[in-house]
């Protein structure tokens, strides 16, 4: 029997027969990795878009809805005159939302019932928000970049290969898109050209997927990160099995210990031992992640610098420019009433 990278096909049926497949072989693309985004982004990172629409609006809308309440109660007490200031409800619902308590307890039963629901509702959305913000500023988070093949036509960049094989491929192939990227196909025989262009973003390289998890473990990860990457769809899928003797009564008794290991996860699992091993003993640059005896990562306390907590600084300016901004709108306003009143006064003593 044989055992290496054997494709499937209707062609070798003929004269062999085929073990389970017990793996597949795509063609795929290795294309650059897009920088992280900048940290001070993770601050809208634990939240959708949508959500945080929803977030807003319920800022907006809580404050009124309290000052409503206040003024359309019977006999409201004094105590809790302030809510009908739609200021000072506006200023209270904020604080509840960022978990700052308020001094003043209503004393209404309605205003109260209205503000025990609200805190549960700030409570769960703040907790949510807290527990997701600390992993966001600890882990980059890349853009999102190119994964449709569909969408490399409109990227500019070129598809490179080793020879004209894939070329043929796409040129054969009835998808349009296959078809531009044929016509943008460049053969390069050496490896540090094709990866230099692929770093450089000018073009991509297409190849079978093993070997490109394989590059990239071994040459272009370093800390955990790798500069290149694979693009989610590929091209085309070949499954991959052992190759025996035409009838062989041993087919049986190998598809069962086939189907063993890919319940088990243990052919991925190979495989992956394989590169690391590989990229261990080359003592490439690209590093690998330290691991302890049972092959798990050791977990690693990443204290957060000012890189990280960059965010809160961006808000505190903003917060300065706006105050400042505040200020001399109420100074113009009280040197403009002051003018109006000593106006008022001449005039009476004229």
């Amino acid at each position: 029997m044989g055992a290496t990278n054997i494709f499937v096909s209707v062609n070798r049926l003929s004269i062999i027969d085929f073990s389970k497949d017990y793996d597949s072989e795509s063609s795929c693309l290795l294309v650059k990795t897009e920088p992280p985004l900048p940290k001070w982004q993770a601050l809208g990172f634990p939240f959708q878009l949508w959500t945080w629409f929803a977030f807003l609006t319920g800022l907006l809308i809580f404050g009124p809805l309290l000052t409503l309440l206040a003024r359309c109660s019977i006999n409201c007490p004094a105590s809790d005159k302030a809510f009908t200031r739609l200021s000072y409800s506006w200023l209270y619902t904020y604080g509840m939302h960022v978990a700052a308590g308020s001094v003043r307890t209503p004393v209404q039963t309605s205003i109260q019932i209205y503000l025990a629901f609200l805190s549960i509702y700030c409570f769960i959305f703040t907790l949510a928000y807290s527990t997701n913000l600390t992993a966001f500023l600890t882990v980059e988070r890349p853009p999102v970049g190119m994964e449709a093949i569909k969408e490399l036509p409109q990227s500019g960049v070129f598809v490179i290969g080793v020879d004209k094989y894939y070329q043929e491929i796409l040129r054969s192939s009835p998808d349009t898109n296959l078809q531009i990227m044929a016509n943008s196909y460049q053969v390069h025989q050496e490896s540090e050209d094709i990866f230099r262009l692929v770093q450089e973003g000018k073009g991509v390289f297409i190849d079978n997927h093993g070997y490109l998890e394989y590059t990239i473990l071994t040459k272009f990860t370093k800390r955990g990160v790798a500069s290149l990457r694979i693009m989610k769809e590929c091209l085309s899928s070949h499954p991959v099995a052992m190759a025996l003797q035409r009838h062989s009564p041993l087919k049986g008794k190998i598809d069962k210990i086939i189907s063993r290991l890919l319940s088990g996860g243990l052919i991925r699992r190979f495989f992956l031992n394989s590169i690391r091993l590989a990229a261990s003993a080359q003592n490439s640059e690209g590093g690998m992640e330290e691991s302890n005896s049972d092959g798990r990562k050791e977990s690693i306390t990443v204290p957060l610098s000012l890189d990280h907590m960059q965010g809160i600084f961006f808000i505190c300016a903003i917060g300065w420019l706006v105050s400042i901004g505040a200020f001399l709108v109420e100074s113009m306003s009280s040197v403009s009433l002051f003018e109006d009143k000593h106006e008022e006064r001449a005039f009476v003593n004229g």
